[in-house]
Formats: C-alpha cells, sequence, structure tokens
C-alpha cells in the first residue's frame, strides 16, 4: 500500500471508528439467519430505510464549528506534513555536516554537490510548508465563499418575501375597496327601494303608474 493509500486508509479508520464496526459485525452475527446471506430485496430494504450518519469531519465543521486544521483529518494531514518537514530538516542537517567535512577537507567537487542537494532540500521543505498553509488558507477562502452564497440566498428569500408580502397587502387593500364600493352601491340601493316603499305608500303620489303599481302589490301583500 502507498503513502497516500495509507493515508486514506488511516483517514477513514478515524472516520469510523473500529469499535462500531464490531459492535455492528458481533450484532449481526447474533440475529436469527445472521450466518446466512442475506437476499438482495432484504439488503435493498435495509439501505432504503437505512438512517445515514455523519462523517466525523463534518460533525467537526458544522456542529463542532472547528478549524480544518482542527479536525481529525486535518490533523492527520498536517501531522504528516510535520513529519515531512522534520525528515527534510534532518537531512538538511546532515548534508550541512558534510559540507562542513568537505570544506575541511578541501573537497570542492563534493562540496559542489552537496550543496545543490541541499538547496534540492530547501526547496522541497519550502514546497511541505507552502502545501501546510494552503491547507488552512484555501479552506478558509472556500468557507468564505460558500458562506457568502448561503449570505446571499437568504438575502434573496427575504427581498422575495418582503415583495410577495407587498403583493398581498396590495391586492388585500383592493379587496377591502372592492367590498367598500359594493357596500356603498348596497346601501344606495336599499335607501331606493325604502324611498320607493315610501312613496308607494303615500296616496298623494298614487297619479304615478309605477308608483300605483307598487301600491297595488304592497296593499294586496298586506291583504295576504
Amino acid at each position: 500500500m502507498g503513502g497516500i493509500s495509507t493515508r486514506n486508509f488511516k483517514m477513514f479508520r478515524r472516520e469510523h471508528p473500529e469499535e462500531r464496526g464490531d459492535r455492528d459485525e458481533h450484532v449481526g452475527r447474533s440475529q436469527p439467519g445472521g450466518q446466512l446471506r442475506a437476499s438482495a430485496q432484504r439488503i435493498l430494504r435495509h439501505l432504503l430505510y437505512n438512517q445515514p450518519l455523519p462523517l466525523l469531519i463534518q460533525s467537526e465543521l458544522v456542529d463542532q464549528r472547528k478549524n480544518i486544521s482542527q479536525t481529525v483529518a486535518g490533523a492527520e494531514l498536517n501531522r504528516e506534513l510535520l513529519a515531512q518537514a522534520e525528515k527534510h530538516r534532518q537531512e538538511m542537517m546532515a548534508l550541512r555536516d558534510e559540507m562542513t567535512r568537505a570544506v575541511n577537507e578541501q573537497d570542492e567537487q563534493t562540496r559542489q554537490e552537496l550543496e545543490v542537494e541541499l538547496n534540492g532540500l530547501a526547496e522541497e521543505l519550502r514546497c511541505v510548508r507552502e502545501e501546510s498553509q494552503n491547507l488552512v488558507s484555501n479552506y478558509d477562502a472556500e468557507k468564505a465563499r460558500f458562506e457568502g452564497q448561503i449570505r446571499a440566498m437568504n438575502e434573496a428569500i427575504i427581498e422575495e418575501n418582503k415583495r410577495a408580502e407587498a403583493a398581498y397587502l396590495w391586492h388585500l387593500r383592493e379587496l377591502e375597496k372592492r367590498l367598500y364600493e359594493a357596500s356603498l352601491r348596497s346601501a344606495e340601493t336599499i335607501q331606493e327601494l325604502d324611498g320607493w316603499i315610501i312613496d308607494a305608500r303615500t296616496p298623494t303620489n298614487t297619479s304615478n303608474p309605477s308608483l300605483q303599481y307598487c301600491a297595488y302589490y304592497l296593499n294586496f301583500g298586506a291583504h295576504i
């Protein structure tokens, strides 16, 4: 297993502790039929109703609000970077000692070769330190970008709610206005009908054919 694969496996083990897997395996073996191969239907049913659990790094970043370098996965990456940096530092110290001996022995060719190798190690050490810094800075930049998107979405939702509320209030006022106008028209109609009834029951206005017609039916209704 290569270095990257080993690192990924270690990180996976940290995200999924062994005791959880051992406990699940023990429970599975103790169930009836646990020693037999489950049917495809049972496996699919289990997957469909299985409740997903958050990864450790998710809980650390979201619930515990840790920085990426403070998480278990970040600490594992940072540990490897620190180990590489320490290894390069020790190699550089050894090369400096050899260069000192070469200078004392007046071995110019060896000194030049060691100097080239020392410069290469210094460049590798610089890259390791830069990678360690980028690990945090890139996460912070991505986190800031994501939080900016969330804020923009929230602001858009708030603006949309304001527009919807304004439209609702406008329609409500229009409806109240229509109801008020309808009530005025109804009041005027009732008042006009009341006037007709009063006029119809007044003998002095019986010369009007329309009022005579209304009076006839009013008197007819009164005698029923």
